[in-house]
């Protein structure tokens, strides 16, 4: 269920990381890398997003973030999204650069994992 998905065993280190590094120069002030990618338990294989590259602002809060990830997925009202970073819940107050700067990875990259659960029983 880590970072360990699709976009690191497709992509070898050196093209994450220039891509990365490419992203953070290019704007100013520099923003976050973040790969999305689905947990791999999930219940509903049929959520998923096309486009798992994201650049976002630092001060964009997760909450926020993690609303443009149900629009994208086209989420009902009665199914959850959680996200993780390193494997950890994130917590939806904090910031895209706070949670940047704690759970980077050595390519640059931020894996944001999510998931969704049913919230008032089965779908």
């Amino acid at each position: 269920m880590g970072p360990e998905g699709t976009f690191k065993s497709s992509h070898p280190l050196a093209t994450r990381a220039t891509k990365a590094a490419s992203y953070r120069a290019k704007y100013t002030p520099p923003r976050v890398p973040v790969i999305l990618e689905h947990a791999r338990s999930t219940h509903h294989p049929r959520l998923e997003i096309a486009n798992t590259e994201f650049v976002c602002p630092s001060s964009l809060r997760l909450s926020e973030f993690m609303l443009n990830v149900r629009r994208k997925a086209m989420l009902p009202a009665n199914i959850a999204v959680f996200l993780m970073v390193k494997g950890v819940l994130a917590t939806p107050a904090n910031t895209m650069g706070e949670l940047y700067e704690q759970g980077r990875d050595e390519d640059g990259w931020m894996y944001v994992v999510w998931t969704e659960e049913s919230t008032f029983g089965c779908v």
